[in-house]
C-alpha cells in the first residue's frame, strides 16, 4: 500500500484540506484528514493595552467589501481566540469604513479602510490590536 499526501488551498473558503491518497491492492482511496482555517491557524492575540475594536462600514456601498468579506472569513476566529474582548461591528449606509481601537485612559486610533481585501483589513486590524 503506497500513501500520498497532497495539500490543496481552496481559496474562495481561505481553507486548507489534506489529503491521503490511499493505493490498495483493488481499489484507490483519497481520504480527507483533516481541514485548517488559516485564519485560525493563525490566529490573532490582541494585546492587553487595548479596551475594545470598533468596525464602522456600509451594508452596500463596494468601499465597504472588503470590511464585509473581513467579517464572513475572519471575525469567528477572532472571536474564538479573544471570547472575552469586545469587538463591535457598526453598519451605518453611507459610512466610510474604518476601524478603531480603543486603549487605556481613553486613547483611540483609527485607521481608514476604503477599498481593502479582506486579508488588507485583517493587517490593519493587527496593526491596532498590539
Amino acid at each position: 500500500m503506497r500513501i500520498f499526501e497532497e495539500t490543496c488551498l481552496h481559496s474562495s473558503a481561505f481553507k486548507r484540506y489534506t489529503y491521503l491518497l490511499v493505493k490498495g491492492f483493488f481499489h484507490t482511496q483519497l481520504v480527507k484528514l483533516y481541514s485548517i482555517n488559516m485564519a485560525a491557524r493563525n490566529a490573532l492575540k490582541i494585546g492587553s493595552k487595548v479596551k475594545e475594536l470598533r468596525i464602522h462600514l456600509c451594508q452596500k456601498s463596494d468601499a465597504s467589501k472588503g470590511v464585509r468579506d473581513f467579517i464572513e472569513q475572519y471575525y469567528v476566529n477572532l472571536k474564538k481566540s479573544n471570547p472575552k474582548f469586545p469587538i463591535l461591528i457598526r453598519e451605518c449606509s453611507g459610512v466610510q469604513p474604518r476601524v478603531y481601537a480603543r486603549y487605556e485612559l481613553g486613547k483611540e486610533s483609527s485607521v481608514p479602510l476604503s477599498n481593502l481585501k479582506a486579508e488588507e483589513v485583517l493587517q490593519k486590524v493587527e496593526l491596532l490590536a498590539k
